[in-house]
């Protein structure tokens, strides 16, 4: 069971959609952005009940519609550069926590990569399960001269 539109504001639900009455076809009449539209609902699903009036007799139908998520939002971090400052003669070993990526879509939408390079690095990044960490482990000594 889905949300429906009690769950959702309803100024928002105003003008999503609209019905040509000479076909009966149901419209968008709006963007709809279902991160925007179903944020803070308990469920995964966003459902939109709708109330249809037939003419002339006047009976209403009640058309639910599923709003499906796309891949409209890049991750984002909150500061745009992190510096870590490591010394020369630091441990293989060491550990350097950084800032996660948000993502505002949700689902299999909202899943953030990353990737660390250059490729040859004296470090490995390390994302926790779920991504809620992230960190950098240095594997490799450091020689300045070097890298």
């Amino acid at each position: 069971m889905g949300a429906h539109s009690q769950d959702i504001e309803d100024d928002k639900m105003n003008n999503l959609f609209s019905v040509n009455s000479e076909t009966g076809i149901i419209e968008t009449a709006a963007i709809i952005d279902r991160d925007e539209l179903c944020t803070g609902l308990r469920t995964p699903s966003c459902v939109v009940s709708l109330d249809v009036v037939i003419l002339p007799r006047f009976d209403v139908v009640t058309v639910d519609v599923e709003i499906l998520d796309i891949n409209d939002h890049a991750p984002s971090f909150s500061v745009n550069t992190t510096t870590r400052h490591v010394i020369e003669s630091a441990t293989p070993g060491a550990v350097f926590q950084l800032p996660v990526a948000v993502d505002q879509d949700g689902g299999d939408n909202g899943a953030v990569e990353y990737q660390l390079l250059p490729l040859m690095s004296p470090f490995r990044l390390v994302v926790s399960e779920g991504a809620a960490e992230l960190t950098v482990v240095l594997v490799e000594p450091l020689d300045r001269e070097i890298t």
